[in-house]
């Protein structure tokens, strides 16, 4: 086994010579649809769950969590899903069940399989896009990297489609509250944990909370931007909130126990590799001996895992070393 530590665009080549393994395409016939069925949380409360696996043509980029707010005037939209065909579907999903128009769609944070397909439900409803007071500054750095990664894994679903991460109409600072009619939704933004744009979606009316990516349920979570003791900070945060529905970016939705799994797995990843760099063990030989073999049926594992223990001890390293 050998591994060599990068920085800079060959550390992002890497990651995506890695992913290209992980996320692997089919070699079967498929159909584009996605066949979205919304799950109902409460009449209000929708969300649509997508599979715990990698993008691929086989499954069109169906891996992440989305969801909508029915209130009294309106409907928010809570993430995109990547693709024109995604963004359809999930519109006349919410039309079977609601004839109310659209006034927001909220992303949580600014990666493609959360944001990617904004512009097309705006087009279609005119409605308002909000999203964290960084996204801007995040879809800047990472528009061409989202993009390229998008169309090598889902040409298919993004065939005569161009770059399109919209920036928001509206930047939430720190707090913003929305009324679509008798359903207040708080928007909060958190940043700094998942990426530096994370943003919850809060119904403090029915408890229930969409975390975005702050919260992985029962599949590894990607550290790509992440800043990992911060992001421990930040899962504190949405467990002092009291919700009692969550519904987590990836991952089934549950209750107040539905962040013991991304909790307990990043604690352990941070604890190991950080013992590791205090004990001034070399990195090859920490991620050969890390360890961590109760993770390794869990989804995303083989793709995800290594990578994360890297960011890891990088932080790690820096933590102890740097400024």
């Amino acid at each position: 086994m050998t591994i060599t530590l990068l920085s800079g665009n060959i550390f992002i080549f890497a990651l995506l010579m890695t992913a290209s393994t992980a996320f692997s395409s089919a070699t079967a016939p498929f159909k584009l649809t996605y066949n979205l069925k919304p799950k109902k949380i409460s009449p209000s409360i929708y969300w649509l769950e997508g599979i715990n696996d990698y993008p691929s043509e086989a499954n069109g980029g169906n891996m992440v969590n989305t969801g909508f707010i029915i209130g009294d005037k309106s409907v928010m939209v809570i993430d995109t899903g990547w693709s024109k065909i995604y963004a359809e579907e999930k519109l006349a999903a919410i039309a079977k069940i609601t004839k109310k128009p659209i006034s927001h769609i909220v992303i949580t944070h600014g990666h493609p399989d959360h944001a990617m397909a904004a512009h097309h439900y705006i087009k279609k409803t005119g409605a308002k896009y909000v999203g964290n007071k960084n996204v801007v500054a995040f879809f800047e750095e990472k528009r061409e990297f989202s993009w390229r990664l998008a169309k090598r894994f889902l040409p298919s679903w993004l065939k005569g489609e161009k770059i399109d991460l919209t920036n928001p109409d509206i930047l939430v600072p720190e707090r913003m509250s929305v009324d679509l009619g008798n359903k207040v939704v708080e928007l909060i933004s958190i940043g700094g944990g998942h990426t530096d744009a994370d943003l919850l979606v809060w119904v403090p009316s029915e408890k229930t909370l969409f975390t975005g990516d702050i919260i992985f349920n029962k599949v590894i979570p990607a550290t790509r931007d992440a800043h990992i003791p911060t992001w421990l900070k930040k899962i504190d945060i949405v467990s002092s909130m009291g919700a009692m529905k969550i519904i987590p970016g990836h991952g089934p939705a549950g209750g107040p126990k539905t962040i013991n799994f991304i909790r307990r797995y990043l604690s352990t990843l941070w604890t190991v590799m950080k013992k590791f760099v205090d004990g001034d063990v070399d990195m090859v030989i920490a991620l050969e001996t890390a360890g961590m073999d109760e993770y390794k049926d869990i989804p995303r594992f083989k793709g995800s895992h290594g990578k994360n223990m890297i960011k890891a001890f990088q932080q790690a390293e820096w933590e102890l070393f740097g400024p």
